[in-house]
């Protein structure tokens, strides 16, 4: 009876640790994600994809920490960025949004010209090319646990962006929640 027990034990460790292993999401899958994200605020007219050039670089001005909360129906202030995204993640867990940001700064943005994007550095682009051409910056990807949210920030020829929560349902990212807004 008890000559089972040492398969039994590891057996139950192996199911237990596996259960409290934090989600990863890959690089090209993060890839993925920006690539469907994009498409999907093309479609609904957040941006105009076609005549467009993606930074590499993330350049945003500072999240502002005001937002409307549907909750209490009011403004309110959240006291770091971390906490924001937390907050519309629905997380519940600081230090799980703070890791991801951490391995996002190895994902390499020129990646996205697999899916036909322009990409290039904000140093590379010419004052003819700004005047004549969009250009976009998108963070990286911040997800929920379960992965059927996503943060992203998106800054338009650097006059105005957004903060977004998308929504993934039934397998596509097809809806968006605008958390912040700004305009220079």
């Amino acid at each position: 009876m008890y000559r089972y027990f040492p398969l039994l034990l590891i057996s139950f460790s192996c199911c237990f640790m596996s259960c409290n292993q934090e989600p990863q999401f890959s690089e090209e899958y993060k890839l993925q994600v920006m690539h469907q994200v994009l498409q999907y605020a093309h479609v609904n007219g957040l941006i105009d994809l076609p005549h467009t050039i993606i930074l590499e670089e993330e350049i945003f001005p500072p999240l502002d920490p005001y937002y409307y909360d549907e909750e209490t129906d009011s403004y309110t202030k959240e006291t770091s960025q971390i906490k924001l995204i937390t907050k519309h993640l629905k997380a519940h867990d600081t230090l799980f949004i703070s890791k991801q940001r951490k391995a996002n700064a190895y994902l390499n943005l020129k990646l996205l010209s697999q899916y036909g994007y322009k990409v290039t550095s904000h140093g590379k682009i010419d004052q003819k090319t700004l005047l004549e051409t969009e250009v976009l910056c998108i963070s990286k990807p911040i997800f929920s646990r379960d992965g059927k949210k996503v943060f992203i920030r998106l800054s338009y020829s650097g006059v105005s962006g957004g903060a977004f929560i998308f929504y993934k349902k039934n397998g596509k990212w097809s809806s968006y929640k605008q958390i912040t807004n700004w305009v220079v």
